[in-house]
């Protein structure tokens, strides 16, 4: 079992990130940057976007069913499973999903601090001139 989730945590990075790999999904500046029309931030995610999240993941990880049934709650809900969830629930491509599911949460901390951080250099900047 150890060898499976080693290896399991490796394919994201050998792919690319899921949000990586979409990225270039759909046509223009109308693209979602992760290939849903579902928002980035998973604590916002419903039900349904969940349930798409796990298809599309399906398909993009090759991880055959990701079997949806089993998670029955919005983003804020998946958000609160542990790894250990992830693989009892899908033994074959828990640690995947998990790992994404970190990614993009991390990505939407990330892009906060950054929008705060150019705020507050340009608070600071318009003091100075001032």
């Amino acid at each position: 079992p150890v060898a499976v989730v080693s290896t399991c945590m490796v394919i994201p990075r050998m792919l690319g990130s899921f949000e990586e790999v979409t990225m270039h999904e759909g046509s223009g500046s109308q693209a979602q940057p992760h290939g849903l029309d579902i928002p980035s931030d998973p604590r916002l995610w419903s039900r349904e976007n969940v349930a798409s999240w796990l298809q599309k993941a399906a398909t993009l990880y090759q991880l055959g069913s990701t079997y949806p049934e089993r998670f029955p709650m919005n983003g804020r809900g998946l958000l609160l499973l542990t790894k250990e969830m992830f693989l009892y629930r899908v033994p074959e491509g828990g640690a995947i999903l998990y790992e994404d599911l970190q990614f993009k949460l991390q990505k939407t901390f990330s892009e906060a601090l950054e929008h705060v951080t150019k705020e507050a250099l340009a608070s600071v900047q318009n003091k100075t001139v001032s």
